[in-house]
């Protein structure tokens, strides 16, 4: 096993090295951020991998009080899927390769990091996505409270949304596309009479994946945008 190991520092030691030689000498604008790149030019494990990686990364940012970003655009948007309820979404522009601030570090499960250094930018290329604890041992944290804090199903994921729908979508798309939410009844037993009933809602799911697929380019929002401001002058 070790030797496996050896074979993946190496790999990801020659890979980084591309990005060390864009250090300059030169103070980061941006520090206590931690920045994750699924770079678009290479090869990726599959999405769980990914997701175990990204979440093993931003627990070690929460726990050193660090901002999180991640970038993932290949070989779909994850945000199309998987709506950001933590503010996550990055452009690549936002990176800066300071030889003062950047550090670069490897997600893996054979090399822990738990402790960041203040006032720094760190940056993360290579990963391994091996780590799914239900409950992270060096900061208590749980995996799936950290995996609800940064995203939200979104309708082109096929999910059933329960929970409580904005006037402004019910607006936009014609209906109410999300299953309500009643606070005052229990919740174990909402979600039971979903799961009891499930394919009553395969037309829910297909009918928001169509709104989303219709309304979601920003082409639409914008002409929606116009028509209401259109409608606010000439009232």
């Amino acid at each position: 096993m070790k030797s496996v190991y050896i074979k993946y520092d190496i790999k990801y030691f020659l890979h980084n090295i591309w990005y060390w030689h864009k250090l300059r000498l030169c103070k980061a604008k941006k520090t206590n951020v931690l920045y994750f790149v699924f770079e678009p030019h290479r090869s990726h494990p599959g999405l769980a991998d990914r997701l175990k990686a990204v979440i093993s990364l931003y627990n070690l940012a929460k726990a050193n009080g660090y901002d999180f970003k991640f970038y993932f655009k290949t070989p779909f948007a994850l945000s199309d899927y998987l709506m950001p309820k933590y503010n996550w979404e990055m452009s690549l522009s936002d990176l800066e390769y300071s030889l003062l601030d950047t550090k670069i570090i490897n997600e893996t499960n054979w090399h822990k990091i738990s402790t960041l250094k203040p006032n720094k930018q760190y940056h993360c290329y290579n990963y391994a996505g091996n780590d799914i604890p239900w409950q992270f041992e060096d900061t208590g944290y749980y995996w799936h409270e950290l995996f609800q804090e940064l995203f939200q199903p979104s309708m082109l994921s096929r999910n059933i949304i329960l929970g409580h729908a904005p006037k402004e979508l019910i607006d936009i798309v014609g209906y109410n596309p999300v299953i309500e939410y009643d606070y005052t009844k229990d919740s174990a037993m909402q979600v039971q009479n979903i799961l009891n009933n499930i394919a009553a809602y395969q037309y829910l799911v297909d009918k928001n994946r169509e709104s989303a697929l219709k309304y979601g380019d920003w082409k639409e929002r914008i002409r929606i945008i116009y028509n209401k401001i259109c409608l606010t002058q000439i009232r």
